[in-house]
């Protein structure tokens, strides 16, 4: 889609490969961000179009490769927040879900992504086949990598995932209001079986983010925050670092790093160390 739009549909598409010269791909780059498009989708689109004559350069059928030392546009930095204590009570309490998020699907989905810190297209891509009630656990092999293909995980590695009492009960009392519930159906689907989208996960979020009267005034909150919840909670907890990084999919502590946020309310316990160390000395 973006080809077609973007870069067929301008004249940059006209030119004859063998004549586009490197100030061409800047100046699509540079038409691309007066369209005020995404710093995400206009790297995309640029990406696209490096692999386009990288691949023909690689063929021989130019001699240059205009499109090499063309970066990509950056991205204003923007660090994800994490839901308090008190925010994780008002949009999860289970007698009030409804008027948070309006259907039990929406409570359910994104419970399960606060509890496991799996991500958007793991939990979409999840089939009931991959929840073990009795034994506690998911096994995250499936993710959708775009609008109609599944693949592997983002690590291209299955791993697995503990759950609660607790969220084996929402499951199953949701599971009973499913049309279908074979093994190979999707958890979180539309009533025909069809995926739902990123549309829907990031409105439904943002949606029950104001019907709990979230405060997101300089903060940057999005369903990735429950990923980033989960694993400063689980640090705050002292579990074992490597059992959370398994569980989460991450090779390393700087990917964990990024994903810990240190609040006052995780650092109160210190407060009282520090008191003991310094009652000895006066």
């Amino acid at each position: 889609m973006n080809i077609e739009t973007h870069i067929l549909a301008s004249n940059f598409s006209k030119k004859r490969m063998d004549s586009i010269k490197r100030a061409d791909i800047l100046n699509l780059r540079d038409e691309l961000n007066s369209k005020e498009l995404k710093p995400a989708t206009i790297n995309k689109i640029i990406t696209a179009v490096k692999t386009v004559f990288s691949e023909a350069f690689y063929r021989e059928d130019i001699l240059n490769n205009p499109s090499l030392g063309v970066a990509n546009v950056k991205e204003p930095e923007s660090t994800k927040d994490i839901l308090t204590n008190e925010e994780i009570g008002i949009l999860f309490n289970r007698e009030n879900h409804v008027a948070i998020w309006k259907d039990l699907m929406a409570y359910t989905c994104f419970l399960l992504a606060l509890n496991t810190g799996m991500r958007r297209g793991e939990i979409l891509a999840l089939r009931w086949k991959h929840i073990f009630f009795d034994e506690k656990y998911i096994v995250i092999e499936e993710a959708w990598k775009n609008v109609t293909t599944i693949g592997k995980p983002k690590s291209n590695k299955t791993r697995y995932t503990p759950i609660s009492e607790k969220m084996i009960e929402v499951l199953k009392i949701y599971r009973k209001t499913k049309h279908s519930t074979a093994d190979t159906d999707l958890v979180f689907s539309y009533c025909d079986g069809s995926r739902l989208g990123e549309t829907w996960w990031r409105k439904k979020f943002n949606n029950a983010l104001e019907n709990g009267k979230i405060d997101t005034a300089n903060r940057h909150l999005t369903p990735h925050s429950l990923r980033h919840t989960i694993n400063t909670r689980l640090r705050d907890s002292n579990e074992n670092p490597d059992k959370i990084r398994a569980i989460l999919g991450w090779s390393s502590e700087a990917i964990q790093d990024r994903y810990t946020h240190w609040k006052p309310e995780h650092l109160q316990d210190l407060g009282e160390t520090i008191k003991k160390v310094y009652d000895k000395l006066f």
